[in-house]
């Protein structure tokens, strides 16, 4: 386990977990001094680090921040809601999305379901 982070909203808990080079972000509840179930967010094959939520709901639902690398020390910035859909690059290395980011929001960025508004990413920055 990499980081530990419990959610502003609720009960839930997310885990930053590595093994065999698989890297996720993983949703729990801790009731009672006990972990619950694990509950999948995210996955990739890339190291993650700087798992982050805010004070802030976006459309009524928290957002997960995290680094994700793309190169060796080299890493962007990506967003997650906590039930693991409507992922979206806030950095990138080439500027655009890439397939990372999830499909409703690379054409244009309507701002719905809390989204960006605008669906280009900023620069990449070094963590």
């Amino acid at each position: 386990m990499h980081e530990v982070l419990f959610s502003r909203f609720s009960s839930a808990i997310y885990l930053l977990l590595e093994q065999e080079g698989l890297w996720r972000i993983v949703a729990s509840t801790l009731e009672g001094g006990r972990l619950g179930g694990l509950r999948p967010v995210y996955k990739s094959q890339a190291p993650l680090r700087n798992l982050r939520t805010t004070a802030v709901r976006y459309n009524q639902r928290e957002r997960l921040f995290f680094a994700r690398a793309y190169a060796p020390e080299r890493f962007q910035i990506l967003s997650v809601r906590a039930t693991g859909d409507l992922i979206y690059e806030l950095t990138s290395p080439s500027g655009s999305a890439t397939e990372l980011t999830d499909a409703s929001l690379r054409g244009g960025g309507s701002g719905r379901f809390g989204s960006p508004t605008s669906s280009r990413p900023w620069a990449v920055v070094t963590l």
